[in-house]
């Protein structure tokens, strides 16, 4: 009104109730908008879940991860995904979005960064302002970070790095959502790990009885040595391998066969308070070595200085100890673990007693030739 006024009781009384029916007629809107916005994200994170389960690929699991939380539902902009590599300990930088390219080959050592928090106890990190904190390096952004574990079962599989340039970005719904991401991406991980083993397994079961086909009907001994050496190394995918043959009298072996050591060694003799092969022949077990080169305790020479991880192991035949065998690789990232210490098991089993067999019938062969001599004589 341009002129002074005075409201009734009624006219207020109007206006009040005009004022509440607004009110909840926003409150409405607002409750509409969040659940249409929920509704979306649910429907982000069912798409998201129907990608990583089409493929059985690890890394295409991770970038589909981080595709799939930057839809304009979800919203995220910079994103990483971490696996963790068992044998170094290191973070490997498996996919992300909005990161310098540079960064592709990252690895970050244990405890390095603020994401490795979530190694020391699993749980989800958040940091409201990552510049306020010294472990931070400046990557992507200068806000927030969250840092979410993919876990599966006890063990941490890797983290799930999200980041926004602005301080305090991120909220409750957030954490359920990157959380619910993290979870479908360790079981589809899981999944695409031991499906690849079953694989990897199957196919090193058919290696091993093409090997043992070729070694069991190989009768010539100085030729079986060298054989079965040649295919233990292929079969572990090492580098070089080396063979000794016990001789239980003497308490002591002799290398016979090698394959692309360093430094032949064939002829050396070896007393069982030798290194390796002490452990090996005293123990009557395998032996892992994560670097066989620098370990002082297995007396390598200098020729064998680039060999890192080795794998030992004795051939017996029934209760009687055969010989040693053990293979090596120069790959520094590379170590021997529980499946190639079965595989190998299986296959020092077999070919102690294709030896055994193959002295038993050169011995046979060189009496009868001793007899053949007597009776010409």
């Amino acid at each position: 009104y341009s002129w002074p006024r005075i409201f009734t009781e009624g006219e207020v009384g109007i206006l009040r109730l005009l004022g509440d029916q607004a009110a909840i007629a926003i409150e409405n809107a607002r409750l509409f908008q969040a659940e249409q916005a929920q509704s979306r994200r649910q429907a982000a994170l069912f798409r998201l879940s129907t990608e990583i389960a089409q493929t059985l690929d690890e890394k295409e699991i991770c970038q589909r991860v981080v595709t799939g939380l930057h839809d304009e539902a979800l919203g995220y902009d910079l994103l990483a995904l971490f696996l963790l590599d068992e044998t170094s300990g290191e973070r490997a930088l498996t996919a992300s979005l909005g990161w310098r390219d540079s960064m592709r080959a990252w690895r970050l050592l244990p405890g390095q960064e603020f994401s490795g928090q979530v190694f020391l106890d699993g749980q989800l990190h958040y940091s409201p302002n990552v510049i306020r904190d010294t472990r931070y390096t400046p990557i992507a952004s200068s806000g927030a970070e969250v840092d979410v574990p993919l876990r599966l079962g006890d063990k941490i599989l890797g983290v799930l790095v999200v980041e926004s340039s602005t301080p305090n970005a991120f909220k409750q719904n957030d954490f359920d959502v990157l959380t619910s991401a993290a979870n479908q991406a360790s079981i589809a991980i899981g999944r695409a790990r031991l499906l690849a083993a079953e694989r990897r397994r199957a196919d090193e079961l058919d290696t091993l009885r093409a090997i043992m086909a070729e070694i069991s009907v190989q009768l010539d001994l100085p030729a079986l040595l060298q054989l079965v050496i040649e295919r233990a190394t292929s079969l572990l995918s090492a580098t070089c391998g080396e063979l000794a043959i016990y001789d239980d009298q003497k308490a002591e072996l002799t290398t016979v066969a090698s394959h692309n050591f360093p430094a032949d060694d064939s002829g050396r003799r070896l007393s069982l308070d030798e290194g390796v092969v002490r452990q090996v022949a005293e123990t009557r077990q395998p032996l892992l070595i994560r670097n066989y080169g620098q370990a002082a305790e297995y007396s390598p020479t200098p020729a064998h200085a680039s060999l890192r991880a080795a794998l030992a192991a004795p051939l017996i035949a029934g209760d009687r100890l055969v010989g040693a065998l053990a293979i090596v690789t120069s790959d520094p990232a590379r170590q021997f673990g529980a499946s190639e210490l079965n595989l190998m098991n299986l296959f020092t089993a077999q070919a102690a007693i294709a030896i055994e067999k193959a002295a038993l019938y050169a011995s046979v062969r060189h009496e009868l030739m001793d007899s053949k001599r007597a009776e010409e004589n």
